[in-house]
């Protein structure tokens, strides 16, 4: 017993210091001010998201049939009902308007919503921290993946789960538990995919599902709370009419932004907790050791027939999370001494590019702790009469050993 009080208090505390943690990363990423301006652009391009998700979805005769009853189910489990009436009026309205679009106001149409998407793109990297952002023409497909498959998907989904309900009508014990399961697990796939797929960096489906189930409680919470609120305030309703439903459109698009990119946080912090680096106090050339490891990996496997090594591979062996290894990853392919490659079966991997016996601990040196070019410059700026001096001794000191010494140390 008097063990196991000591050990309650040290996980007491690491749950504490982790929850500081999260906090502290959601305030550097000011996700209540991107929240704003994510609702600022969604009511722009709301009209132009929704005519081309359900242009997509109108195009295919099996939805076709049921065009009405899909926009009216979606917005049921998007937003309160009260609120959804009024929206679905007016969105009704501006299909019918955008089907006299030109062939121009259509792809104007289309533009402002992949636009849309990339503003998203944006924000999810900054969250990931991605420094390195995707090609121009990658983004663009998989903005049109999700623009076009996206939302036959998430119908797909909701038509299943409204199916099972309609089944099981038989059984109000089961209908009723599922009509409370089936938005949830429709909102938990929604949301991970947003998380997975989105980012410019490969995130484990564990994660995303974690962020995507948390997002998706918070997004149930949201819609009953809402409702509860429209029942509950109905003098506010009566004295505004129908502009009651605008403030209130734009305080559910706040907290809806609110709830995905809190579950985005959480997805992109789990690797930083589970390998508890949020616990290391930052050092002068932290990422040099890892560094090495990375380059002695690539070494070794250029003896195995594959000659190259994954990144999961790489991540679990160096126990890093992927932001700190996508940095140091990148500082390495950047000065030519891994690449990635491609087998002929198109996987890829990550393999030894450079002559070990020509890169010297100097050059990785310079490049994670100390860049003695730059000192170097700076100090003839300066005019520091003892700078020559000083960089003469950093190049001449052991420094000089190659990797292909080093590494065949034993």
């Amino acid at each position: 017993m008097k063990q196991f009080f000591p050990l309650i208090r040290e996980e007491w505390q690491r749950f504490r210091a982790a929850m500081r943690f999260l906090t502290a990363r959601m305030a550097t990423h000011r996700l209540t001010q991107v929240a704003g301006s994510l609702s600022f652009t969604t009511v722009l391009s709301l009209i132009p998201l929704l005519v081309v998700t359900l242009s997509v979805l109108t195009g295919f005769p099996v939805f076709a049939k049921f065009q009405t009853e899909i926009q009216q189910m979606m917005l049921e489990n998007l937003m309160p009902e009260r609120m959804s009436q009024v929206v679905m009026k007016q969105i009704t309205q501006f299909a019918e308007q955008s089907s006299k679009l030109s062939v121009l106001g259509g792809a104007l149409l289309f533009v402002s919503a992949l636009l849309t998407m990339g503003t998203v793109d944006r924000v999810f990297n900054d969250i990931w921290q991605v420094r390195r952002r995707g090609l121009l023409r990658k983004n663009v497909l998989v903005y049109w993946a999700i623009l076009t498959a996206g939302p036959i998907l998430f119908v797909l989904v909701l038509l299943l789960g409204n199916y099972f309900v309609d089944v099981l009508k038989a059984w109000p014990r089961v209908e009723v538990a599922l009509s409370l399961v089936v938005p949830f697990l429709v909102a938990t796939f929604a949301f991970s995919c947003l998380y997975v797929f989105v980012p410019n960096r490969k995130v484990a489906w564990k994660d995303g599902l974690v962020g995507g189930a948390v997002a998706a409680v918070l997004f149930v919470v949201l819609t009953q709370s809402f409702t509860a609120i429209f029942k509950t305030f109905q003098v506010y309703a009566v004295l505004y009419s129908a502009f009651s439903i605008i403030p209130a459109f734009f305080l559910w698009l706040y907290v809806f932004w609110l709830v995905i990119l809190f579950g985005a946080s959480i997805a992109a912090s789990l690797p930083i907790l589970k390998y508890e680096r949020w616990r290391k106090v930052p050092r002068a050339g932290d990422d040099l050791p890892e560094a090495l490891m990375i380059l002695y990996i690539l070494y070794q496997a250029q003896r195995s027939p594959s000659r190259m090594v994954s990144w999961s591979s790489i991540q679990t062996q160096l126990r890093l999370n992927s932001e700190d290894l996508a940095d140091i990853m990148n500082k390495l392919q950047e000065h030519g001494w891994i690449g990635r490659v491609r087998r002929p079966d198109d996987s890829t991997g990550w393999a030894l590019i450079c002559d070990t016996g020509e890169v010297t601990l100097a050059h990785l040196y310079d490049v994670f702790v100390f860049d003695s070019q730059y000192f170097a410059a700076q100090a003839q700026k300066h005019e520091l009469p003892w700078a020559r001096r000083f960089t003469d001794m950093h190049k001449s000191g052991h420094h000089r050993i190659y990797l292909s010494e080093l590494f065949e140390q034993r």
